[in-house]
């Protein structure tokens, strides 16, 4: 990262009298080498062009945005993909909280649940694709933000609540970033003998300044988006089926929704509180695996 020990103090020094967020150049720093988050010029396009584009993506996929707990790499990337199969040239827009920043800072960044499950949703980062315009406006596409069109990149900026976030833009192939989180970083001194150095799995979650293309392997995408999926057909059907309390603690929280639909468990989601529920386990985990592969298959299909 960019001279990142002088960078993220003058942020952590201004950030209380900061009215927007700051730009941040990243630059590689070989924790993995060669992971440097390239940013490249794209084409411009009409306002019509790019009307279609997002009429595309809302009309066409029809993938769901209402659910905003989580995955938003996931959503990005699919946009991302989809739009460069329809010939539209793209980057992304990263905009990060102190929280992934800084060793000392836990601020997020924090909008409104659209769906009032609970008053706000908390994000350590967001992602989304962006667009450029004829007249060099950019503007990003996030139907999580914005389900009317693209808007511009300052007001989306904006829309995340926290001006001591900092920002960055990438081409469309960076998938996710990497974190110090149980990082193991590799020995480049010697390439032959790739020693690795375990970080302790209690170091702050921040990020390296490296970041990884998509692992279709993985799956991520296919199980982002079907997540998304079974999380509003439960939001729409089961308010009635789940008491008030149990259904904020399924929906209002990304990795709940996942062990209630999955065959894991946390905290929260422990096997007796899914036996509570087992007939609602049994048919939205059932659900979910359509929904997987139905996005699997479409995923395949535009990256033809």
């Amino acid at each position: 990262m960019k001279s990142i020990a002088s960078s993220l103090l003058f942020i952590l020094v201004f950030s209380s009298t900061a009215f927007s967020q700051t730009y941040l150049e990243i630059q590689e720093n070989s924790l993995l080498n060669c992971c440097n988050p390239t940013n490249s010029a794209i084409k411009k396009y009409s306002d019509a062009q790019i009307k279609s584009s997002f009429k595309y993506l809302m009309d066409t996929l029809k993938f769901e945005y209402r659910y905003v707990y989580g995955a938003c790499e996931n959503r990005a990337h699919f946009m991302s993909v989809a739009l460069k199969k329809k010939g539209i040239e793209n980057k992304k827009i990263w905009c990060f909280a102190p929280i992934r920043y800084s060793f000392i800072s836990q601020k997020q960044m924090s909008v409104k649940d659209p769906l009032k499950i609970t008053e706000t949703v908390v994000w350590s980062y967001h992602v989304a694709p962006i667009v450029i315009r004829e007249n060099s406006d950019t503007l990003v596409i996030d139907p999580s933000l914005s389900n009317i069109g693209p808007i511009n990149y300052k007001d989306w900026l904006k829309a995340l609540n926290c001006p001591e976030a900092v920002y960055n833009f990438s081409d469309c192939n960076w998938y996710l970033f990497n974190s110090f989180d149980g990082f193991k970083a590799f020995n480049n001194f010697n390439n032959e003998q790739p020693l690795n150095i375990s970080i302790p799995k209690w170091f702050p979650n921040v990020m390296t300044g490296d970041f990884m293309e998509y692992d279709a392997s993985t799956q991520n995408i296919p199980s982002g988006l079907a997540t998304n999926d079974i999380a509003m057909r439960i939001y729409l059907n089961e308010r009635q089926s789940i008491n008030s309390d149990d259904f904020k603690k399924i929906l209002g929280n990304i990795n709940n929704i996942i062990a209630f639909i999955t065959d894991t468990t946390n905290n929260t989601i422990t096997n007796a509180f899914k036996t509570q529920y087992q007939t609602l386990v049994n048919k939205y985990s059932a659900e979910y695996k359509i929904r997987k592969d139905f996005w699997n298959n479409t995923f395949s299909l535009l990256n033809r």
